[in-house]
């Protein structure tokens, strides 16, 4: 297959960042989906790629970061919540909290609902603060937003496994 240069650049950036690569242009979205149907790259997100090989060898909350890192770069206003926020302050949890979403807080009802792959949480304030560079809801509502989204039966777990207390992970 003739490789694009400019992919490969994107490609090898991204992983030096731990990031996704995106397209920004159709040309590049064009090559990146050729990489994806040549089983180069997988589509991990819409407009989110990642060579195959390296993303099989990532971590459920390895992955769940790196698309959080390309999300900010394209919406710096975003704030992380729920399971993506708990994969951010690096709690353990359970994976299915992600079911293959991306999880931010909101302060408006407004026209960006959730969608397939995006959920929104509502919230009445959302100051950010920082974990591993990326705004995260704050580690207390993190674990609440993580109990709130599971099952009655796996609630007191995803809730004792967010709030166990470590030197890196006090509230």
């Amino acid at each position: 297959m003739k490789h694009h240069k400019a992919v490969d650049i994107l490609i090898t950036k991204a992983e030096a960042t731990q990031q996704c690569a995106y397209g920004t242009t159709k040309a590049h979205r064009s090559a990146l989906a050729r990489r994806v149907q040549a089983r180069e790259l997988k589509r991990v997100f819409p407009n989110m790629y990642a060579a195959s090989e390296y993303w099989d060898s990532l971590q459920p909350d390895e992955r769940i970061r790196h698309i959080a890192r390309t999300l900010h770069n394209r919406h710096p206003d975003w704030v992380f919540a729920g399971g993506t926020a708990a994969a951010i302050h690096d709690f353990e949890h359970q994976w299915h909290l992600h079911a293959g979403t991306i999880t931010l807080a909101t302060t408006s009802r407004g026209p960006n609902a959730s969608s397939a792959k995006v959920k929104r949480i509502f919230t009445s304030s959302s100051t950010p603060e920082y974990a591993n560079g990326l705004p995260v809801t704050s580690k207390a509502r993190t674990v609440v937003d993580c109990g709130l989204s599971t099952s009655d039966l796996h609630c007191p777990l995803s809730i004792r496994r967010c709030a166990t207390a470590s030197p890196s992970r006090t509230f």
